[in-house]
């Protein structure tokens, strides 16, 4: 018959406010202590963020089951509470911008401050300013309580296009960037004509193969969508054929070297017959 525990040979519990240590198997065991970055406000902060995330939570499982004009007037309740809260834009800021005007991605992110932060469709915002002509890619994030950050990728210049009088700056895929200050970009090759800036790329990829020519080059002109004829800063043309541009260039550099073909009295030199090249002299007088 096992031996009944009386009252008073039982332990007595530890008192409350101390911090009591006794071992369990090899290991101690310590009273909690407090925490000293849950301060009263922090505490208000993560009761209100908690409190949000339920009401979204709440707001997500009834939604699909509400009607239009209900599911309207929830939203708008959840709006109040989250702009109450802190939870509302003061602040767009932005990464990554040189040449795209501030005015534009403003207006494309399309946010009025004090709005509710977490209502704003994010994803609708980059597909705007990624609309833009100088934007190659753009991020648009919240960074809460209430500030809305954008990132963007511009296009790089790449060359001046002439067309019709109009003049603009295009990137490598012949994508407009812009049409303002064209002249600010002073030190991008010239192309002119339709169709010029889908073969833009190729054609400043053969330039690089005899830079010092390149450098006289003043404009290259795009002939029915085809071929080139380069201009260059003495006012010689030369025509270039509609296939093997890379060879037909190679060619020009080599008679350069050798006879200067391009500082003589000509008019134009004419490349687009292969093995042959025709010259047609400057107009006396």
């Amino acid at each position: 018959m096992s031996a009944l525990i009386r009252a008073k040979d039982r332990p007595a519990p530890p008192r409350r406010g101390k911090t009591t240590k006794r071992a369990v198997g090899s290991r101690n065991v310590r009273a909690p202590v407090k925490t000293p970055w849950l301060t009263e406000k922090n505490k208000r902060s993560i009761a209100i963020t908690a409190g949000l995330g339920g009401l979204v939570a709440i707001v997500m499982l009834i939604a699909s089951g509400l009607p239009g004009r209900a599911w309207a007037a929830l939203t708008a309740d959840f709006d109040r509470v989250a702009v109450d809260s802190g939870f509302a834009v003061t602040s767009v800021t932005v990464s990554g911008r040189e040449e795209t005007a501030a005015d534009a991605i403003r207006k494309a992110v399309g946010v009025d401050y004090g709005a509710p932060i977490l209502s704003f469709d994010v994803d609708a915002a980059r597909k705007r300013i990624e609309a833009l002509q100088s934007v190659a890619a753009a991020s648009v994030t919240r960074r809460l309580p209430n500030e809305i950050h954008v990132a963007i990728v511009e296009r790089v210049p790449f060359a001046r296009w002439q067309l019709d009088g109009q003049r603009y700056v295009i990137d490598q895929d012949g994508n407009i960037i812009t049409d303002h200050k064209v002249d600010h970009f002073a030190g991008l090759y010239e192309i002119v004509g339709q169709g010029a800036p889908q073969a833009v790329k190729e054609l400043v990829a053969v330039y690089k193969s005899d830079p010092a020519l390149a450098k006289r080059v003043e404009a290259a002109v795009r002939i029915g969508e085809r071929r080139w004829n380069i201009h260059f800063n003495n006012g010689v043309v030369v025509r270039f054929p509609e296939k093997d541009f890379a060879g037909a260039w190679l060619r020009l550099s080599e008679l350069e070297t050798q006879k200067q073909i391009l500082d003589r009295a000509v008019d134009y030199v004419d490349l687009r017959v292969k093995d042959k090249i025709f010259i047609r002299p400057l107009a006396a007088g």
